[in-house]
């Protein structure tokens, strides 16, 4: 992200009234993008990085965020995986099981969010089949989503009561997806993961308060380069998308430029 050296506000953007340069929304300090960068390692995964003939800052993430395509396996996922390290991985849905690779980080979902966009009823056996899975497992899912309720703060959280016992059984980190509404004061004290769920425009309006109480972040349905950058510099640790492999060779073409980009520490001086 860009942090205005003046007040160190993140609400910044480039340039303003024809400026070449960063503008904070906050303050109105304007400063040059141009010049060249000096790398300084900075405590907490930060990357502090000056621009030469200004007090220009900005902060990147040296721990990239994973991008974990939905229910995909094929040869080019495992070359990408291979190619960049940690950067891909997996999320399987109940009936989307394929045997994971020792070599390539895989979650799983619960299915929730799919059963409800084809208007159909979640089912608790499809679930825990699912979960079963896991069970013998060398190569363990990052985490679970706990079953929640698309759309229903209240419906959630009582889920979340009815399932999260239940799910621990199978030794497996916790996620609890978060909907319209909520607040990190809703989220259990024993989830290790938050799945930032809820309706579009929410998700993205409440991503940056997720990230800033919670080490732990995962964004749904991120499908487009643009958006894998906005998850990225709100701090996510990683994201999910289904269409990425589907045919589309411009969205292809964003998620190789993400990757490439994002891996070799390249900053993005602005959202494409």
């Amino acid at each position: 992200m860009i942090v205005c050296p003046e007040c160190s506000s993140d609400e910044v953007s480039g340039g303003n009234h024809g400026y070449q340069g960063w503008c904070c929304v906050e303050c109105g300090y304007e400063w040059p993008m141009a010049g060249s960068l000096e790398i300084v390692t900075e405590p907490d995964d930060l990357v502090l990085i000056t621009f030469e003939r200004s007090d220009a800052v900005m902060l990147i993430s040296r721990r990239a965020m994973m991008v974990m395509p939905a229910n995909n396996a094929k040869m080019l996922v495992g070359y990408l995986a291979g190619k960049y390290q940690g950067r891909l991985g997996w999320l399987m849905s109940p009936g989307g099981w394929r045997e994971p690779h020792d070599w390539l980080p895989y979650a799983f979902d619960n299915g929730a969010f799919t059963v409800f966009s084809n208007g159909l009823q979640w089912s608790d056996d499809t679930f825990y089949a699912h979960l079963q899975r896991a069970v013998g497992q060398t190569h363990k899912p990052l985490w679970v989503a706990v079953p929640d309720v698309v759309g229903d703060r209240e419906a959630t959280l009582q889920s979340w009561l009815d399932h999260h016992e239940r799910v621990s059984k199978y030794g497996v980190k916790k996620a609890f997806v978060v909907q319209d509404g909520m607040t990190p004061d809703d989220v259990p004290g024993d989830a290790d993961v938050i799945f930032v769920g809820g309706s579009t425009e929410w998700k993205w309006r409440s991503l940056k308060t997720w990230t800033a109480n919670h080490p732990r972040v995962h964004v749904g349905r991120v499908n487009t380069e643009r958006l894998l950058w906005m998850a990225h510099e709100a701090g996510a640790e990683s994201c999910d998308g289904t269409g990425w492999f589907r045919g589309d060779k411009a969205q292809l073409a964003g998620l190789l430029r993400y990757l490439e980009d994002s891996t070799t520490g390249r900053p993005q001086l602005e959202l494409l």
